[in-house]
């Protein structure tokens, strides 16, 4: 193996570890707020590592130019995606836990 190959292993077991985390998170969290975040951050995280390792991994093969797209695609709609939908969540009147001031609705909340 070379370094080339090495790295794109690394890049798999970081993308695994941050797939985990992401699990991790969707299932321990409570607040849907908690669980966008862990779904856009890590997930893209993750994602984004997998799809370098496979790069990496292959070197310069036939598919490269779609994985790059690939990518692009999701480090650009996976964060847009999470936010439109906590926006929707707020105007549909779900609130964060322990919300102690709402910035956007003036509403003043007291922590539980």
């Amino acid at each position: 193996m070379n370094i080339r190959e090495l790295l794109g292993i690394a890049l798999f077991v970081t993308g695994i570890f941050f797939m985990l985390v992401t699990a991790l998170g969707m299932i321990r969290f409570e607040d849907v707020f908690m669980k966008f975040h862990f779904g856009s951050k890590c997930l893209t995280a993750g994602a984004i590592s997998i799809l370098s390792g496979a790069i990496l991994y292959k070197g310069m093969a036939d598919g490269t130019g779609k994985i790059v797209i690939m990518l692009v695609f999701l480090a650009i709609t996976n964060p847009l995606a999470s936010h439109a939908l906590a926006k929707a969540a707020y105007s549909k009147g779900v609130l964060p836990k322990n919300l102690k001031r709402d910035d956007y609705g003036g509403n003043y909340e007291s922590v539980d």
